[in-house]
């Protein structure tokens, strides 16, 4: 049961939503356009995906710092639903996979803690 109160959305929330929305769609199909008009297309994918998922990472971040600073500022519990479990492990996960990107693109200079090949293949395996 959520007692938490609840005040409505001023229009300039709307607005400001709608405004930010419109800008990351942009520029997500700004880079999906680039993506398929000048290469392969498979290859194509990657590009327009890292983007959308490094937008999505960057705001996951910042959701996720928000909730947890709203929690703490309201000394209120936090990691008791299933919703922010399944939350938790998910934005843990998501950033394991980022480092197993930036692992693989650095592989060859890491490769005295992992080979180049088995790291490549964890990052095609998992993320």
């Amino acid at each position: 049961m959520n007692t938490e109160l609840q005040t409505p959305l001023t229009w300039v929330q709307i607005v400001m939503d709608l405004v930010v929305q419109s800008l990351l769609f942009i520029f997500t199909a700004y880079i999906v356009y680039l993506s398929f008009s000048h290469s392969a297309f498979l290859f194509a994918w990657h590009p327009a995906l890292l983007t959308i998922g490094t937008i999505g990472g960057v705001l996951s971040t910042a959701g996720f710092i928000a909730i947890l600073a709203h929690k703490f500022v309201n000394d209120k519990h936090h990691f008791h639903t299933y919703h922010a479990i399944v939350g938790l492990i998910t934005f843990i996960l998501t950033a394991l996979v980022g480092v197993g990107g930036v692992w693989t693109k650095y592989s060859y200079n890491l490769r005295q803690y992992l080979r180049p090949v088995l790291a490549k293949l964890i990052h095609g395996a998992l993320g």
